[in-house]
């Protein structure tokens, strides 16, 4: 199984009313002709912090390949290939999730390895125009191959897919392990039950949220253990062993933004 016959026929692929070979965003570049070598401002959406160091060896040095780009900050596999087919003509492959979800249909593959997809990528590139090779397989994948609602009746290479019966199948979703975090927390009611509550930094898993003292460690030697609650989010496992303390005077807590592991703690702590 291949894309293409003996990757001769992708200009007739792409001449196809049913191929859609239009690059998402065209990166601008300055040219060759004005010296500029790295061929990319941008390359399709690439941060900030990527662009300038690519400028930065754009300006200052001729093209070194795609592993010279790789090199650089904040450059990984994919933005070097990208950069080094499409800008360059450098015969490599491009893999991202779209290229990955046409070969995992067209392999009948569920769980494919980046070393399989990038082999296959590999296989079946046309050599002679890789950078346009690239934009229109990932185009496949973004447009006609999409993960929910793939369109197989338009697709030009729909008699090549093996799992064409049931493209939902492949890839399988991936699934991500949810890494424990064990918290402590503390805290502090007053006599009517108004708990100590103060805003979090802008960092962490509850950021910017109101709640008790809550840490991996605290120093709790002078109060009452009450229990733990058990919360899950996306990719947190949380357990968090809850001890309780006095206050003089407490906030009422319909004032302030409150997590619902926030509201767990608060009505463990009271009982």
């Amino acid at each position: 199984m291949a894309l293409c016959s003996g990757n001769a026929s992708l200009s007739d692929t792409q001449r196809s009313k049913t191929w859609l070979l239009r690059p998402r965003k065209r990166f601008s570049c300055y040219g060759r002709e004005r010296g500029i070598t790295a061929g990319l401002v941008v390359c399709f959406n690439l941060r900030s912090w990527c662009v300038l160091p690519l400028l930065k060896a754009a300006t200052t040095e001729p093209f070194q390949g795609r592993v010279r780009l790789e090199s650089l900050p904040g450059i990984g596999p994919y933005t070097a290939a990208a950069v080094a087919s499409i800008a360059h003509g450098e015969s490599i492959a491009c893999v991202d999730g779209n290229v990955r979800r046409v070969m995992a249909r067209q392999m009948a593959n569920a769980t494919p390895t980046t070393k399989q997809v990038q082999a296959w990528a590999d296989a079946v590139l046309w050599t002679e125009d890789a950078g346009n090779w690239n934009q229109a397989v990932m185009e496949l994948g973004a447009t006609v191959c999409t993960p929910q609602k793939p369109q197989c009746g338009r697709c030009p290479i729909a008699t090549s897919c093996e799992g064409a019966s049931n493209p939902l199948r492949y890839p399988a979703p991936k699934v991500r392990a949810k890494k424990r975090l064990d918290l402590m927390c503390i805290v502090l009611l007053d006599t009517d039950g108004r708990p100590h509550l103060v805003q979090r930094g802008d960092d962490g898993i509850l950021a910017s949220m109101w709640g008790p003292e809550m840490a991996e460690h605290l120093d709790v030697a002078s109060y009452e253990y009450v229990g733990e609650v058990h919360h899950v989010l996306s990719h947190r496992d949380l357990h968090v062993r809850i001890w309780k303390g006095s206050i003089e005077q407490g906030i009422d807590e319909g004032t302030v933004p409150l997590s619902s592991l926030d509201q767990k703690v608060l009505k463990r702590a009271r009982g």
